[in-house]
């Protein structure tokens, strides 16, 4: 059981504020949870079309506690193709698994191949902690198209 609030304020020159606050409960834990979100996020930087998010978060609950914060760099290239850098750090103590100070970049492009058909890659190099790592994840998707029969019009199934 919990609550969780936030906002979102728009101000001028393409800027937006954000937070969120969060606590919750579990009858078994011997404490209740708390979570804090705060960013900003700046679009059409220079009127170039990138966008920049950087948020911090901490958490603490009864099995963890922590902090995570990053910054991401967007840019819409074409219609349908977008490139995304994301670099971060997080640091938790945890009863239940093994303390962490980690630092991140994740490298990310989605395209679509025409109506249906789309192209997700994600690099990411993970750095710190009990975690050393690099990468690299590719999927081709299909999409199941659910809203076609409200696309049709109504006499399209009459015989």
């Amino acid at each position: 059981q919990g609550i969780n609030g936030g906002a979102r304020i728009e101000f001028p020159r393409h800027i937006a504020g954000y937070f969120s606050l969060g606590s919750s409960s579990d009858s078994s834990d011997p404490k209740n949870s708390l979570n804090k979100l705060v960013g900003v996020t700046v679009s059409n930087i220079w009127r170039t079309g990138l966008t920049t998010d950087a948020r911090y978060s901490q958490f603490n609950s009864a099995f963890a506690s922590g902090t995570y914060s990053t910054l991401t760099v967007s840019r819409d290239m074409l219609e349908n193709l977008r490139l995304n850098l994301q670099v971060g750090r997080y640091a938790y103590s945890s009863t239940v698994a093994a303390n962490s100070n980690s630092s991140f970049v994740n490298l990310m492009f989605d395209t679509n191949l025409g109506a249906r058909l789309f192209v997700e890659s994600m690099f990411t190099a993970q750095r710190g902690g009990s975690l050393n790592y690099n990468q690299w994840t590719t999927t081709l998707g299909y999409r199941f198209d659910n809203r076609s029969k409200s696309r049709r019009p109504d006499h399209a199934n009459l015989p």
